[in-house]
């Protein structure tokens, strides 16, 4: 089958470049070579047997190949290289993929709300049996001469990125790095492999409508093969609202230790809550009175870079600087009198900086109860601190482990953010209920590993359906940065970004949390468009969105919720439906229109 297959290929494209077919071929025989001396030899059973699944696996790869090939190359192209419009960009990659049908120019389409990022990926397959290089520009080559074009205005707002394979745990090799394109915008693609390009589009500044430009993929070789790819990005009548949704993931803001390539990437990623600056001392007096002004010019540049909506948690006050450097007794009263000056220093800085009560908060302890009640003590002792210098300040906790109802009660008016861990919530209804009545702001966070194998939708985007689910404000999961997750590593990985340096190269799973963030904020938008026709006596109407709402949620991630956590993710497939996506924000869209327009009447 498979030599009919390649023979009816290499019959099409008597003009076309072959040499990938016969390569394919040639790779089939080694492969079966190796395959015959593994039997002779008397190779272990398993052995055997898993090289027969990957020659079958192989063989059937170049079989579909070489179909789609030959009806191709009967339409009479021959170029290079091939493309096409990944379907569902988040599942599973292989350089071995083909689609049953290939296009010479495959139009790109791309749907968005307003104000905020989208993706699509575009699968470059080399025909040839040579490495080549491929550019990617949005104007035309001149291959007569002359200076190039500038590229059209809407070209500001797309990114291209190409996909990189890394070794995962358990997984093997996974498409998951996504750096952006260097200046020279090219794609290096492998004799008879396919590798994919990302267009990452910002809708932000783009008004609502459609938008078009036209992408160039050529081959940098002495006989080009270039591809008009029609792109276009439809904006939808809907811009989605900022601030509505807390992205935690343990990073710091300091600009000491974080770049400011790192911090874009962060904010354009969704991350709304992070580790405060580093704070200045507050200078004190004998009695604990202020004694001058902190140096905060350090804290406000860092500060500088945060946009309106983003939070931020401290572990402690500032520090006091006492006189001569020497501090009095822990519990005298000129130690209490200078942590209030300093705490109050605090307050009215960021204040004066635009941080209300309502964005910021101390984190004095992480993952209370984990280790039982050993923390508890040192945790109510500062939050109590705390509350008696200034009642309105804010308390976050992240609880886990042993915390039951009767234990986080305790600490009902001390703690004002919590963030418990989203596998308990799920397994403790009472708990959860608990939480919903109570906290004052309530988050979700998660450690689980390793990182690279957790599924893009079925995890990162699915976080944030599920957090609409169980009445949350937002969530998080450690963490951000991490280890040098390029390489094999003999631990394991927690991290969404791979480290160069200061700077960071985002992941197809870090696309896929900001997307399900994205999807939080567009069913927030049609819950308020429902509020507001509710506030004008149209309940029927309101009522019919906040069913909608309710419906896709719970096809989304119900079954999720009910059978899935940290352990039974390794044994049952929790994936979800990519298509059901996005017809949940084609719905959306809709539903806020047939909102608006009852309101226009």
């Amino acid at each position: 089958d498979v030599l009919s297959s390649c023979e009816k290929a290499l019959l099409a494209g008597k003009k076309a470049r072959t040499g990938g077919v016969v390569l394919g071929l040639m790779r089939i025989a080694e492969h079966r070579e190796r395959m015959r001396k593994a039997v002779e030899e008397n190779a272990a059973d398993a052995t055997v047997a898993d090289e027969a699944s990957a020659l079958r696996r192989e063989a059937g790869s170049l079989a579909g190949r070489a179909e789609a090939l030959a009806e191709f190359w009967n339409t009479g192209d021959g170029g290079s290289f091939v493309c096409w419009q990944d379907d569902n960009p988040w599942d599973a990659f292989s350089p071995d993929e083909t689609p049953e049908k290939l296009e010479a120019a495959p139009p790109i389409k791309i749907t968005a709300f307003g104000d905020e990022s989208e993706d699509a990926a575009i699968n470059l397959l080399n025909v040839t049996d040579r490495a080549m290089d491929v550019r990617c520009v949005f104007n035309k080559p001149k291959l007569a001469g002359g200076t190039p074009d500038k590229d059209p205005d809407l070209a500001r707002h797309i990114t291209l990125r190409r996909g990189v394979m890394v070794p995962a745990q358990y997984a093997g090799m996974v498409l998951d790095a996504l750096p952006e394109m260097d200046l020279s915008r090219t794609m290096p693609l492998a004799p008879l492999e396919a590798a994919q390009l990302w267009l990452v589009v910002d809708t932000h500044g783009l008004e609502a409508g459609t938008h078009t430009l036209t992408l160039y993929l050529g081959s940098l070789e002495e006989e080009s093969t270039l591809r008009e790819v029609p792109v276009t990005i439809e904006v939808l009548p809907v811009r989605l609202p900022e601030g509505v949704y807390a992205q935690m993931n343990w990073v710091g803001t300091d600009i000491a230790e974080t770049s400011d390539q790192q911090m874009k990437d962060m904010l354009d990623h969704g991350m709304s809550v992070a580790y405060g600056p580093r704070l200045p001392a507050v200078p004190v007096d004998a009695q604990g009175a202020a004694a001058g002004a902190p140096d905060w010019s350090g804290f406000d540049k860092s500060l500088e870079r945060l946009p309106g909506w983003f939070q931020l948690l401290f572990f402690s006050p500032p520090t006091t600087q006492w006189p001569d450097g020497k501090p009095p007794a822990e519990d005298s009263p000129e130690a209490g009198q200078g942590y209030a000056t300093a705490l109050r220093a605090m307050t009215a800085h960021l204040a004066q900086k635009g941080y209300g009560y309502d964005r910021w908060a101390f984190y004095p302890c992480d993952e209370p109860w984990l280790t039982g009640q050993t923390a508890i003590p040192g945790l109510r002792k500062f939050c109590e601190r705390v509350k008696s210098v200034d009642p309105k300040i804010r308390n976050y906790a992240d609880p886990t482990g042993m915390m039951r109802v009767q234990y986080v009660a305790e600490f009902k008016d001390l703690i004002d953010v919590w963030q418990p861990e989203v596998n308990v919530l799920k397994r403790d209804p009472e708990l959860l209920r608990w939480f919903q009545q109570n906290a004052r702001t309530l988050w979700a966070y998660e450690a689980t590993d390793p990182s690279k194998n957790l599924l893009p939708l079925g995890y990162y985007r699915a976080y944030a359906w599920t957090a609409w689910k169980l009445g949350l404000t937002g969530t998080g999961f450690w963490c951000y940065k991490a280890f040098d997750d390029w390489w094999p590593l003999e631990t394991s990985d927690w991290a969404v970004v791979y480290p160069t340096g200061d700077q960071v190269t985002p992941s197809r799973r870090w696309e896929a949390c900001r997307d399900g963030q994205e999807d939080y904020r567009a069913l927030h938008a049609l819950r308020a468009e429902a509020d507001k026709a509710r506030a004008a006596g149209r309940t029927e109407a309101a009522d019919r969105a906040m069913a909608a709402i309710d419906e896709m949620v719970d096809r989304t991630v119900g079954w999720q919720i009910k059978n899935i956590d940290e352990i039974t993710r390794q044994t049952r497939d929790y994936e979800i439906d990519f298509n059901l996506i996005q017809q949940n924000r084609a719905r959306i869209a809709a539903e806020i229109a047939a909102l608006q327009a009852e309101e226009a009447k």
